[in-house]
């Protein structure tokens, strides 16, 4: 179940009209990984998708880490933007 921190970050995201994610995973250890699903790059990047996340929540989160969760057709690949509460 998501505590007070995710349910924040949950919120701000579907508020926002900058950031669409395709999945939103809470942690055990109380961070989030918010994903973006792609087909094609179209020269989006992991960086780029962090800072997306990180321009509508960074009031409240720190950027743990981003990565490319690529995977071969017809698998679905994502863009991952992982962060937790303010240190």
């Amino acid at each position: 179940m998501a505590n007070k921190f995710q349910k924040q970050v949950k919120k701000m995201i579907n508020e926002t009209t900058n950031v669409f994610p395709d999945k939103m995973v809470c942690h055990g250890d109380g961070t989030i990984s918010i994903k973006r699903g792609y087909f094609y790059r179209h020269g989006q990047t992991e960086e780029g998708w962090g800072d997306k996340v990180m321009a509508e929540v960074s009031e409240i989160a720190d950027l743990i880490e981003v990565w490319d969760d690529y995977r071969t057709w017809p698998r679905d690949s994502y863009f991952v933007a992982r962060v937790g509460p303010k240190a």
